[in-house]
């Protein structure tokens, strides 16, 4: 599944980032995962495979 910037993504293991910039054609993603308040806790890079689902487009 492809993404765009700023979209809200579900990945395979069951997070939900948003991502903050598109790498490689669309291969790669840099996410960022929140706490429920808001606070940034992870911002992995991963890749397009690991997407399931694109929960809202920017």
């Amino acid at each position: 599944m492809v993404a765009k910037e700023l979209d809200v993504i579900r990945l395979s293991d069951g997070r939900t980032g948003t991502v903050l910039e598109v790498y490689e054609n669309s291969s790669a993603y840099l996410i960022e995962i929140t706490d429920n308040g808001g606070k940034a806790i992870d911002t992995p890079i991963i890749a397009q495979i690991d997407i399931v689902e694109v929960v809202w487009n920017a």
